[in-house]
């Protein structure tokens, strides 16, 4: 059975409400060294370990964040875990970390299980496209747990974020290709959630500044994984419009894929078909083709979203963030003028 604080109490020969204020650090100034000392001894021989949630109750304070996340297993995350956790560390605080794997329905059943665990804050990658949740979060900010939304954000809900210039990456990332000579370039991806809308508008304002008609046969369907990449690419290759010199990919995944489907048309990358990633995750620059790409700083978006959760715990003020991307050119991209 396990130790209760009326047992520890009972051997100290205090009462439970000293035992308590040493358990918590609670009035130091009413507990004397020596007692402090006793009960301490008292907890270390019957192996006593107060509970986090219980102290939390106590304190009002649990020192713990819940990290809600898309995908573990995706290469772009570990960075943003290993800022947060990081940053966490210098303010004692731990973290109780869940994925999703973007099902709305997990990502309310988290939420909920974080606020019975009484979570100081919660920083989260939402369901992208999905406003079942929006509910779940207002009655988080009524319950005052902080939110912060990373990666991606929801218009829908006024709370804080740490995102990256999604349109300015695909401004970056278009601009890039046109430089290298491209004029007819497509883009691989979406356009019917917050992330695609954006780096879709950063595709077209960089063909309008350079003169180059839109043209919307060359917005290519896909989705974020290798698999939408590759068979939205092959079955674009199959089709009969003239196909684009160039490709800009919504993130490295799809990018994958596509230059998979490529090959297997018979045709190169870059010689035939130049390509631009999003995200420069890891094996980007492994790949037979190393990839460019525009590179989100993902740790430091971990960084920046605990000192923001952290501002809104301690009731100070804070805004939302946006980070700058970055182009990291590789061979995908080639130069159309070398050929």
């Amino acid at each position: 059975m396990a130790v209760t604080i009326k047992e520890i109490a009972k051997i100290a020969n205090v009462s439970v409400c000293t035992v308590s204020r040493v358990i918590n650090n609670t009035y130091p100034e009413k507990v004397s060294k020596g007692t402090r000392l006793r009960v301490l001894k008292v907890m270390k021989d019957l192996g006593y370990r107060p509970s986090i949630i219980a102290r939390g109750l106590a304190k009002k304070k649990t020192s713990l964040l819940g990290l809600i996340v898309r995908d573990i297993m995706s290469s772009f995350y570990p960075e943003i875990i290993e800022g947060i956790e990081d940053e966490a560390k210098k303010f004692d605080y731990s973290l109780i970390l869940c994925t999703t794997k973007g099902n709305p329905k997990e990502e309310a059943k988290y939420l909920r299980l974080l606020r019975e665990k009484r979570v100081d804050g919660i920083i989260l990658t939402p369901v992208i496209n999905e406003q079942a949740n929006i509910k779940l979060f207002e009655e988080l900010k009524r319950d005052k747990i902080p939110l912060v939304f990373i990666a991606y954000y929801l218009k829908e809900f006024k709370g804080l974020y740490v995102v990256v210039d999604h349109k300015l990456g695909g401004y970056m990332a278009t601009k890039h290709l046109i430089e290298l000579g491209h004029k007819r370039i497509g883009y691989l991806g979406k356009e019917n959630d917050i992330v695609g809308k954006e780096r879709a508008k950063g595709y077209k304002q960089a063909l309008f500044e350079y003169n180059i008609e839109f043209n919307k046969e060359l917005i290519i369907k896909s989705g974020y994984s290798w698999k939408d990449g590759y068979y939205s690419m092959k079955r674009f290759l199959k089709t009969k419009n003239n196909r684009p010199t160039a490709i800009f990919a919504i993130c490295d995944m799809t990018a994958w894929g596509a230059m998979q489907a490529i090959r297997q048309e018979g045709l190169k990358v870059p010689e035939d078909i130049a390509i631009v990633g999003f995200d420069d995750l890891g094996i980007s620059s492994l790949m037979e083709v190393p990839l460019t790409t525009i590179a989100q700083p993902k740790y430091e978006m971990g960084k920046v979203a605990v000192t923001k959760l952290i501002k809104k715990i301690e009731h100070k003020n804070a805004r939302g963030t946006i980070l700058k991307p970055k182009l990291v050119i590789r061979k995908s991209s080639g130069d159309r003028r070398a050929f």
